[in-house]
């Protein structure tokens, strides 16, 4: 058993020495490659990412120093060999050259949090004037060499928690095979104006504008009934996407969809079995052999199927609503969950006329409250209505005469419930 150990053990370090090596491969070919192309900044980097890997090299602290010394002979000759590596220079005014901004590494895992080399799945290349302040554009690379954001620039870098950190200008970001993953303009406050993202294939992605509801797993008593009502009350209310949701077993941040989820319905059937003592009569009319008569029969048990749904925030895994309904009213779910909302846009007497400004499902003959809305986000009650069969023939039911009055004044009437 211990020589198996043995063996074990050996063939995993065998198989970690050999991933070492042929990561620091790539780091030494992709800083010839470019030390070829005269990009020497860029050459330079990758040799010190392959000291790193390979400490005892031979011959790469002379390539490190002959990299900064052609780059330096370029910048000193006012020509740039390589655009992603910028020169910055400040001269008195007798020509001396003072002193150059100073380039950093910083190393961040998968979730952009800053951590040594040996944990890193991003490394970024920014440079600091002598303030301390970050300068010039700043590059994100893949901690296997390959580009992943170009930025032009940064009024603060968080070195701890790079969500932190305020850019300015133009970022351009890309998958591992080159293709462009996002691009963003900000103002120079750090300020997002616009944004765009696109998939591997290099499709834009349209931002979705509805909340996506999954509809998870039900168990119980006609359990498959009550997931397809569920799923009709949320497609018919218009204000959501809905979709399956594959794995029904854990809640957050693990879970695993058809779609980018924000929400999930799961829910419990039970069934209500209700006595009925009615008894009907049956009616055998006279034979040959035997009089009429009327035979007593008691009818049969009706059922009623309660569905108990729970309604989850699938990124924090935090139950949003929950609540009890029979199976045929479950299209009163997406109502109430996500309440809809009118403006009024006509008021004669005791007609009012709304407009639906969230979309949503409702109902004749539900009654919601009008209130009047200030700039400042309070509101007040003014009164009830009553939906009618369409939009324009509600009835007010409470407040007519003050209804009217702040309509008439130019108020901002809500409806709601």
């Amino acid at each position: 058993m211990k020589a198996t150990r043995t063996i074990i053990i050996l063939f995993v370090l065998l198989f970690s020495t050999m991933a070492t090596y042929s990561q620091c491969d790539t780091y030494l070919q992709k800083a010839n490659s470019l030390f070829a192309e005269k990009k020497y900044e860029d050459a330079k980097r990758q040799y010190s990412n392959y000291k790193e890997c390979k400490p005892n090299a031979a011959g790469i602290d002379a390539k490190i120093a002959e990299c900064d010394r052609l780059a330096k002979e370029i910048a000193n000759s006012g020509t740039e060999s390589n655009s992603n590596s910028a020169t910055y220079r400040v001269s008195t005014s007798s020509g001396t050259q003072v002193s150059q901004p100073k380039e950093e590494k910083i190393y961040f895992n998968e979730n952009w949090q800053g951590c040594p080399q040996y944990q890193a799945k991003y490394y970024r290349i920014v440079k600091y004037d002598t303030n301390g302040k970050p300068v010039g554009k700043i590059y994100d690379y893949y901690i296997t060499g390959e580009l992943q954001s170009e930025i032009d620039g940064a009024i603060y870098i968080d070195k701890i928690n790079d969500h932190n950190s305020k850019f300015t200008g133009y970022t351009v970001g890309y998958y591992k095979n080159g293709v462009k993953s996002h691009e963003t303009q900000r103002d120079n406050n750090g300020n997002i104006l616009s944004s765009k993202s696109y998939d591997e294939n290099g499709n834009l992605k349209v931002p979705r504008t509805k909340p996506a509801i999954g509809i998870g797993s039900f168990s119980g008593y006609k359990s498959n009934e009550a997931e397809t009502n569920t799923r009709t009350a949320f497609v018919n209310d218009g204000r959501f996407i809905v979709s399956n949701v594959q794995n029904t077993y854990s809640y957050g941040a693990n879970q695993q969809t058809s779609a980018d989820i924000d929400y999930i319905v799961s829910g419990t059937c039970t069934l209500v079995q209700q006595a009925r003592t009615e008894t009907n009569y049956l009616n055998v009319p006279a034979t040959k052999w035997t009089s009429a008569q009327s035979i007593p029969q008691t009818k049969t048990t009706q059922e009623i199927v309660n569905v108990d749904i729970i309604f989850t925030n699938i990124k924090t895994g935090q139950i949003v609503y929950t609540q009890t309904y029979n199976l045929n009213n479950l299209n009163r779910i997406s109502g109430n969950i996500f309440p809809v909302k009118f403006s009024v846009n006509k008021v004669d007497g005791k007609e009012i006329g709304i407009v639906n400004i969230t979309g949503g499902t409702y109902f004749i003959d539900d009654v919601f409250n009008v209130n009047e809305v200030y700039s400042n986000g309070g509101k007040s009650y003014l009164g009830k209505l009553k939906i009618g069969k369409t939009n324009d023939d509600c009835k007010i039911t409470d407040g007519a005469k003050e209804i009217k009055k702040r309509f008439e004044a130019g108020a901002n009437l809500v409806v709601e419930k």
